[in-house]
This record gives C-alpha cells, sequence and structure tokens, in this order.
C-alpha cells in the first residue's frame, strides 16, 4: 500500500508539473501558423468516423484516441497490439500461446478467453467490417491510413460485443495515380520487415493498390533443450492485400478488398511463478511402476526449487514446444451511392481463419524437469486447432435534413459464424485419486481436452439521429440513438464418447443511448452522454458434464454516464480533451479457472469510476509535447463463485483483471529545422503502467507489478532520391531493461501458475523509400 502511494503521489506530481510547464509555454508563443523554417506551430484537424461519418476529432462527443498515418508511422506501430500504453486506460496484449491472438482491455472491461465460444467485449472492426474473435485478430496490415480507439460502451451505432468500446482499423484507399512505396525494418532479436505498396493509376474508374509485407522474429528466449526448438517466440509472417477503388458512376462507388496474412512460429516462453507445495508430499507412481513417496526425488520439489523465478529468463529447458502455424483471409466490399441530401451504404464482409498450435505448442508449466526415473518430465502441456468463418452485412442510410439541422443515420446489420475448435492436453503430473499419476502423454479424450463446434446468429436494426435547434445560436446538439439486436447461438461438445452434448439459446437486447453537447464557443465543445453496451451470452464449452454445460452464461450488461470535453486553446497550440465515467455493470462475465479448466460465469455486478484526459501541446517551434492519464477504479459490489459446492460471495477481495488504476504517457517530439539533407526529429516516450492482476480472484503469483517504459527514436524524413523521398528512422524501445510480466495464468487446484514477460530492450532501424 505504501509503495502504491508514493507511485500515486509521483504520478501526480510529474503531470501536474508537466501541464503547468505545457501551458506556461504555450502562453509566450506568438500567434502565428508556421516558423520562418516552415514547422507547424499549430495543431492540425483530425478526421475521424467514430460515428460512421466523417467529422472532426474536435467535434465527435465521443472519448476517442486517433492514430494517424503519420503518428503510426513515427511510432512504429504496425498493427493494433502497439498501441497498448498510449491510450488512456487501455490494455492490448498479445496472448502467449498465439503470435495474432489479442487480449484487450478498455476502461476495466475485458476478456481473456481465447475460445471460439466467447465474445470479446472490445470490438474490433477493418474498414467497416466487424472481427468476430480474439483469435486471429492481431495481423500486420500493410499502409494503414488510421487506428480509432473509442473508448465505453458503444452499442447503439456499434452493436452487441462492444462494452468495453470499439477499434476501428482503417486502411488507405488506392491514390488513383501511380506511387510506389518500400518499407525496411532490421531490429534486436532477428526482427525484420519488408513492406512494398504500389498504386496503380486509375483507368476506367477503377483505380488499385497492391500491398505485399514479409515478417520475421526469432524471439528473445532461448532453449536449451535439444528436443525442442531453440528459438522460443520466432514469428515469421507474410502477407498481401489488394484494394481496389471503382467509380461506377458520379453517384455509385465501390471499394473492394482482398486480403491474406499467413505465417507459422513457436509461442511465446511461459516462465512458472508458483507451485503448490502441499504436492510435495503426496507419493508419484513413475511410468516404469517405481513408487517414489515425495521429499528429495518428487518432480514438483525439482519445479519448486529449481524452476521458480520472479526474475524474467532468458533461457529455458523446453522438451515439448510445438509450432503454430495460421492462415487468415478475407474479403469486404463497401458500396455508397449519393444523393442530394443521404448517401445508401453497403457493407459485406467475410473472414475465414485457420490456426493449428501443434502438440506441445502451449507450454503450461514453465520448463521440463530432470527427474530420476522420469527423464524430462513436463507437467503440462497442450495443443490448439481452430477453424473460423464469419460472414456479415450491414446496409446503412445516412443523411441530413431540415436545412441539416438533422442528421441522422439508419440501419440493417446480420452477422452469422461458425466454427471448430480442438484442445489437447498432455499431462505427465495430475491429481489423481489423491495421488499423482505420472505417464509420459495423456492425449485427450480422458478428460484432458475438449473438442467442439460452435453456430452463431445476429440480427440488428439501429438508427441514431443528431438534433441542432435554432436557439442558443444553434450551440447545442441533442443526439438519440436505439438499437435493437437478436442473437442465436449454439455450441456442441464433439468429444463425449458418445452422442454430442449440444445447447441451443436465444438472446435480445435493446441499447438506447442519449448524448448532449454545446458548442461553447469555437474551439470548446462540452457533452454528457448516457451510453449502453451489450454482450452475447456463451456457452461453458470447457464443461466435464452435460448438466454443467446446459448452465449458460447470460449476457452482461452495462450503463455509461459520462461527461466530457473537446478544446482547443492559444490558437491551436494546444488541445485539451478530457472525460470522466461513471459504469454501472451488471451480470458480469468472467472467465475464472476453475476445477482444472476456464469456466465463464456471471459473476455479479460492478461500479466503475474514472478520469482520463489527452492534452497535446506546441510550446515552441518544432516542439511538441503529448501527454496521457487514465484513472480507473473498479470496484465488484457481488462476485459469486462456487467453492467446495457453496456458493461464495469474493466481491471483498476480488479485483478485476487488467485494470490498472493508472496509465499514463510522456511523449516529447523535437522536430529540427530542416536542411537539404532532410528534415530530423527525436522524441523520447514514457508509458507508466500501475499494478494490475491477470485473474480477480488470484494474487502476488498472477498479477504484474507496476512499469515506466522508455522509448526514444530518431527520423530523419525528406532526403531527396532521384525523384523520391528516403525516411530512415532508428529506435529504441524499453531502454532500462525494465522485467515486467506481461501476461499470467493461475491453474488453480491443478497447483501452479505461470507468467509470460516483455520483449527486453531492443533497438533497430526503419528505412522507406517513397515516389
Amino acid at each position: 500500500m505504501k509503495r502504491l502511494l508514493m507511485s500515486h503521489a509521483i504520478i501526480q506530481r510529474s503531470l501536474q508539473h508537466a501541464s503547468l510547464v505545457t501551458l506556461a509555454a504555450a502562453l509566450a508563443l506568438p500567434a502565428t501558423a508556421q516558423d520562418s523554417a516552415g514547422r507547424a506551430v499549430a495543431l492540425e484537424e483530425v478526421i475521424v468516423t467514430a460515428q460512421k461519418r466523417q467529422e472532426s476529432l474536435q467535434d465527435t462527443p465521443v472519448a476517442v484516441t486517433a492514430f494517424t498515418s503519420e503518428s503510426l508511422e513515427n511510432l512504429g506501430i504496425v498493427d493494433v497490439s502497439g498501441i497498448t500504453g498510449r491510450v488512456p486506460n487501455t490494455i492490448l496484449l498479445t496472448t502467449p500461446s498465439s503470435n495474432i491472438s489479442m487480449s484487450a482491455s478498455v476502461r476495466g472491461v475485458s476478456s481473456n478467453e481465447p475460445s471460439l465460444a466467447q465474445d470479446a467485449k472490445v470490438g474490433l472492426y477493418l474498414d467497416g467490417v466487424y472481427i468476430g474473435k480474439n483469435s486471429g485478430a492481431i495481423f500486420d496490415i500493410a499502409d494503414l491510413e488510421r487506428i480509432e480507439v473509442l473508448r465505453g460502451p458503444q452499442g447503439t451505432l456499434y452493436g452487441k460485443n462492444t462494452t468495453g468500446g470499439a477499434i476501428n482499423i482503417i486502411t488507405a484507399r488506392p491514390l488513383g495515380e501511380f506511387g510506389f512505396k518500400q518499407k525496411l525494418t532490421l531490429g534486436s532479436f532477428g526482427r525484420t520487415r519488408s513492406q512494398t505498396t504500389l498504386d496503380l493509376p486509375r483507368m476506367g474508374g477503377l483505380a488499385a493498390k497492391l500491398s505485399y509485407l514479409d515478417r520475421s522474429y526469432e524471439g528473445w528466449a532461448r532453449n536449451s533443450n535439444p528436443r525442442g526448438p531453440r528459438e522460443l517466440g520466432r514469428d515469421d509472417t507474410s502477407g498481401y492485400r489488394l484494394a481496389l477503388n471503382w467509380e461506377l458512376s458520379d453517384r455509385l462507388t465501390a471499394d473492394y478488398s482482398l486480403d491474406r496474412t499467413w505465417g507459422e512460429g513457436t509461442s511465446r516462453p511461459s516462465q512458472l511463478s508458483y507451485a503448490n507445495p502441499d504436492y510435495v508430499n503426496l507419493p508419484v507412481v513413475s511410468p516404469t511402476g517405481v513408487i517414489l513417496p515425495g521429499a528429495e526425488n518428487h518432480p514438483f520439489r525439482q519445479m519448486i526449487e529449481s524452476g521458480i523465478s520472479d526474475d524474467r529468463k532468458k533461457w529455458f529447458n523446453l522438451d515439448n514446444v510445438g509450432e503454430e502455424r495460421y492462415d487468415i483471409r478475407g474479403h469486404s466490399l463497401t458500396l455508397t451511392w449519393s444523393a442530394d441530401n443521404f448517401d445508401i451504404k453497403s457493407i459485406t464482409g467475410y473472414r475465414e481463419m485457420e490456426i493449428r498450435v501443434s502438440p506441445g505448442g502451449t507450454d503450461n508449466d514453465g520448463g521440463a524437469w530432470s527427474v530420476p526415473v522420469f527423464h524430462n518430465a513436463t507437467e503440462r502441456n497442450g495443443g490448439n486447432q481452430k477453424d473460423h468463418e464469419q460472414w456479415s452485412q450491414e446496409f446503412q442510410v445516412l443523411g441530413s435534413a431540415m436545412d441539416d439541422r438533422l442528421e441522422y443515420i439508419v440501419g440493417l446489420y446480420y452477422y452469422e459464424d461458425e466454427g471448430e475448435e480442438f484442445n489437447s492436453l498432455w499431462d505427465a503430473l495430475v491429481p489423481f485419486n489423491g495421488t499423482l499419476l505420472s505417464t509420459r502423454f495423456i492425449p485427450a479424450p480422458a478428460g484432458l481436452g475438449e473438442s467442439y463446434s460452435v453456430d452463431n446468429t445476429s440480427y440488428a436494426v439501429f438508427g441514431q439521429a443528431t438534433y441542432t435547434p435554432e436557439w442558443l445560436d444553434s450551440r447545442l446538439g441533442i443526439t438519440l440513438g436505439l438499437r435493437q439486436t437478436w442473437d442465436e447461438k449454439a455450441a456442441s461438445i464433439l468429444d463425449t464418447g458418445a452422442e454430442p452434448w449440444t445447447v441451443e439459446k436465444e438472446w435480445d437486447s435493446f441499447n438506447p443511448s442519449l448524448t448532449v453537447d454545446y458548442q461553447w464557443n469555437d474551439d470548446t465543445n462540452v457533452y454528457a452522454k448516457v451510453a449502453t453496451g451489450y454482450t452475447a451470452g456463451s456457452h461453458p464449452i470447457r464443461s466435464s458434464s452435460q448438466a454443467a454445460f446446459n448452465l449458460t452464461a447470460d449476457p452482461e450488461e452495462i450503463v455509461n454516464y459520462e461527461l466530457g470535453i473537446k478544446s482547443d486553446w492559444l490558437d491551436r497550440r494546444l488541445r485539451v480533451n478530457a472525460a470522466t465515467f461513471f459504469y454501472d455493470y451488471t451480470d458480469l462475465q468472467i472467465a475464472d479457472f476453475q476445477s482444472g479448466s476456464t469456466v465463464v460465469t456471471n459473476a455479479g455486478q460492478a461500479d466503475l469510476t474514472g478520469f482520463e484526459f489527452e492534452v497535446t501541446a506546441l510550446p515552441l517551434p518544432g516542439l511538441t509535447v503529448d501527454l496521457t492519464y487514465g484513472y480507473l477504479d473498479y470496484d465488484y459490489n457481488e462476485y459469486f463463485v462456487t467453492l467446495d459446492g457453496v456458493s461464495v460471495d469474493v466481491s471483498d477481495t476480488a479485483r478485476a483483471s487488467n485494470a490498472p488504476r493508472h496509465t499514463a504517457r510522456l511523449m516529447v517530439n523535437y522536430d529540427f529545422e530542416p536542411t537539404r539533407f532532410g528534415a530530423l526529429s527525436a522524441s523520447l516516450e514514457s508509458v507508466y503502467t500501475d499494478e494490475y492482476r491477470f485473474n480477480p480472484r488470484q494474487f502476488q503469483h498472477d498479477s504484474a507489478d507496476s512499469r515506466n517504459l522508455l522509448n526514444a527514436r530518431l527520423n530523419l524524413a525528406d532526403i531527396p532520391v532521384a525523384a523520391g523521398s528516403l525516411r530512415a528512422g532508428l529506435w529504441g524501445r524499453n531502454l532500462t531493461d525494465k522485467e515486467y510480466r506481461e501476461y499470467g495464468i493461475d491453474f488453480g487446484a491443478i497447483g501452479h501458475a505461470i507468467n509470460t514477460y516483455g520483449e527486453p530492450r531492443s533497438f533497430g532501424i526503419d528505412v522507406m523509400y517513397e515516389y
């Protein structure tokens, strides 16, 4: 507690000092648009589509952070995981078992369960097409135009599974003229990335853009066991994207895209952080029938004495590590027909995914343990296979009426997906009838694996209208939104030894929203809103009995009460956006590890209170200061779990997972005066994340300590080369080589906990040629 209070005080003092320095410096600036060297001294307008139409970020009454193509380039962001720590109250991580699966948390609302039966709580959208699962959600997309992070429930315009928020990925459209871009990245731990983009001139109304990428990463951890791969966390990825823009007439346009990402690699290593000492004294039967009564030669004794570490390990002894292979493909078609006062839009999307994590691909105990008689005993390993496809169709009508005093959008939405998943577990040491059964492998079935299928369908009708009355000088806006959703979900457990167990369930939800915003002056907009969100119910596909399988988790619902301000000051040299919010959160779906498997249940109720701000300032010509801060207070009112057959409220001791109380970021960038050799800029970035848990009911063995990561970058842009320009950037991440836990699992009754650690200090160079 003392350390937490000290860190809180340090953060408060740092933020107050930085804000005062920024404001004071900005006040001293003259009111000019550019300095003598042509460097901007006024903040640019940022256009977003958070409300399904193009509008200024400062006029949008939504808590949204936007990363433009320039900022993505400067920060080295190539997929959504790169924004973690750079958005208030937001954490996005790659799961340890897969290089392409995501765990997202926005304002404390998160889902760590990667199974196909569980929906995400932060919606991910690629050019308007919803990506339905956390698995396969992190993929490298060449030529990004913008990433928008919407915080808070977005149930009206975006629909189900956005109780935490929504992330919009917008790719660059074809230019309609010849263009060429080649980017190459080289970095620590064998990191390479090559991206090629080619724009073709418009012919007959048709313009095309083709992008190709190839990425390789050897990982920072190594394996000393000759029976396993040497490189841990390795990732080799390739992908391409074809984008077409066809102007069919003066009113009708078509945008089509095809993308594919495929690759292979090994999962990041997990290291043991806890083993239950009570298991040490239990007898063990070896594969050859030799009984070990415990004590010195007990495998868990080996694990406790030689395996547990609170420090980041770079060398591991993993005897059974398989490989992950994946293939993700997607198509989207957007048709837009424009009339005088309205547009009609059709968005069609299809995506399919195959993921194969071969046996041993997920090491769940942190190593192979050299034990007499047992040879190299691996306590717990697993594999995974996923096949998933989805199809969606959305119709929108966007327009204005009453001399543009009324802006509206109405729409219909349809979504369906189906998939199959097989999880296999290989255990050498498993609690069994009071002893520890020890065989080399116990493949599924036999209670140590699961095979299931899902089939889901969702329908929705929605609308939102903003009315600006004449009174109050037309500065008041009133926005009302409504959405009705119907969900049908079916799941079957296939590995029962008999007929599959099948459960079907239907739900529906009504999600209204109300926003009142007031344009205080040309540069200040304040708003108050009430918004709702809905996460569909789910089936407990990891159940060990048909009776338990029939106990589906009901939908969770959330109501957000929010006040916000969007403001520019001092001739747009200072931008301050802030919001405070209160969540009423009911029927929480929480993934909890119980009785050897992950179970998703409706745990109860919670209240969330928070505050966040984003400040950007230009205190001096060429100097840009970005400061963000998020505060989150997450309290369970009810949290019921079943312990020894009795329902117990653990709300007093439970803490929300992936919900740090404080998040902060400070970045300082300076643009030097351009020369004939190019434009030089330098930036230094500090990203702070407070301590947080990975599981609500676990303790120090399943949590991350507070951390501050320091990053730096040196860019030289606009270097004239032939008919184009060259850009080069040197970068360093985690410059202080901070050791920090990034992910963790406590296996409860199985008797141990594991953690994965973030990447050590790394360096690299980016080079890009553009014509």
